[in-house]
């Protein structure tokens, strides 16, 4: 029990180098970063297209791009081929295929998101003569989960797979059909209080930027069908924190509870960790914890992994409203105990209605303003002028009239969020 304890305390504690920030530090010495995510797909038909094989495959052509642009080329353990650029950053595969870039940590937030988007743009570019287009959904619409396979084959996504598949079909949709944005963002002086905040704001973000209104062979409509996938599959690893605690405790208590897939006969139902920790080593502790999807993840930084997948024009939205309700010090004190808790109840709604439900809607349009406020008050760091502006004009174009990136036409990374 010892063991784990450390293992989830240092799940909290700054990585890094990020000691720096000692309290009251300077937050323009907090950097962000972001991991986008797409589905390829080909452009007549919208089927998927497989990194390496059929009758188009991707991967040979990002190939000649990397060639091309002076990437570094290098192949993971099970094959599956991912590209360094040089400006920092990875290009590589998820497990169905999905093509994801993750960048580096910056100083300056809307760097971040200004890289990602031309980065996507230029692909998306690039492989529109060969027919294939970069799917920016939260969900396929069209692609049933059997028409999918596996692209990454090793063990760790071998075990995911047949522990999600006991539970039914969510968990296999979640890790073949579904797409996010990922934003990563320093502890800073007050980490037990970013992380209290952080879980705070899931809901009324999630509504506000769902991006996934449809999916094939759906039984019931959500604004965000990809949170509806993490809200049906194992619930002793995804979900939210009520943060009324010892945030460490909490997530000690989750981190054992947790059904641990890694651990074991592979074929033998995954036991929960609590079961194995007197057993473990560090290496077996640190699996485990990487296989736990909660909605914000400590990782020596912040994971916040509740936004849908958006068009390349939209990934400083996101951005903007994190960095303003969280980096901002006044807005992540009052949303650390002015918000209610992120309970199940309301993560299914936000998922489902969306800004469709009027508590949610009232709590979006204010944590946007808030936002915004909090931009202002950073002056010029992390951007912050653009960060406001793109913001404030999505707030008064989408959020205040109960729209979300869903209701937009905007299906593809090149296309714009309009509607």
């Amino acid at each position: 029990m010892d063991r784990a304890r450390e293992a989830v305390a240092r799940l909290f504690r700054p990585s890094g180098g990020q000691d720096r920030h000692a309290a009251g530090g300077d937050p323009a010495a907090e950097r962000v970063g972001i991991e986008v995510e797409v589905i390829p797909v080909d452009a007549e038909t919208g089927a998927r297209i497989h990194p390496t094989r059929g009758p188009n495959p991707l991967s040979p052509r990002v190939q000649e791009i990397a060639d091309r642009a002076g990437w570094s080329s290098s192949t993971s353990p099970v094959g599956v081929p991912s590209w360094e650029l040089p400006g920092g950053g990875w290009l590589s595969w998820e497990p169905g295929g999905q093509l994801e870039f993750a960048s580096p940590p910056l100083e300056d937030a809307s760097r971040v998101g200004v890289a990602a988007s031309e980065l996507m743009r230029a692909l998306a570019d690039e492989l529109r003569p060969a027919g294939i287009r970069l799917l920016a959904r939260g969900m396929d619409p069209r692609t049933r989960v059997e028409e999918t396979e596996l692209v990454l084959e090793a063990p760790r996504y071998r075990r995911m797979t047949r522990h999600y598949r006991a539970d039914g079909p969510e968990g296999e949709r979640m890790m073949r059909l579904t797409a996010g944005v990922h934003l990563n963002l320093d502890l800073g002086p007050r980490p037990l209080l970013r992380w209290r905040a952080a879980n705070r704001i899931v809901p009324a973000l999630l509504a506000a930027f769902a991006n996934s209104p449809r999916r094939a062979d759906a039984e019931r409509p959500h604004r965000s069908h990809r949170s509806e996938q993490w809200r049906a599959l194992d619930p002793t690893r995804t979900g939210c924190f009520t943060c009324h605690e010892d945030p460490v405790e909490e997530y000690l208590r989750f981190a054992l509870d947790a059904r641990a897939f890694t651990l074991g006969e592979e074929e033998e139902p995954a036991l929960p960790l609590r079961a194995w920790t007197a057993e473990l080593s560090d290496a077996e502790l640190r699996r485990h914890l990487s296989t736990l999807f909660p909605e914000v993840r400590p990782r020596g930084y912040l994971e916040l992994r509740f936004f849908d997948a958006l068009p390349a024009d939209a990934y400083l939205l996101p951005i903007a409203a994190s960095v303003g309700l969280l980096l901002d010090r006044e807005n992540e004190a009052w949303a650390a105990s002015g918000l209610p808790a992120p309970t199940p109840e309301r993560l299914e709604r936000a998922g489902r209605a969306g800004l469709g439900d009027r508590e949610l809607l009232a709590e979006a349009n204010d944590l946007l303003a808030r936002a915004c406020r909090g931009l202002h008050r950073l002056g010029d760091r992390h951007g912050a002028a653009r960060l406001h502006d793109d913001l404030d004009r999505f707030r008064r174009d989408f959020t205040c009239g109960g729209r979300d990136p869903g209701h937009s036409p905007a299906d593809f990374v090149e296309d714009r969020l309009d509607g």
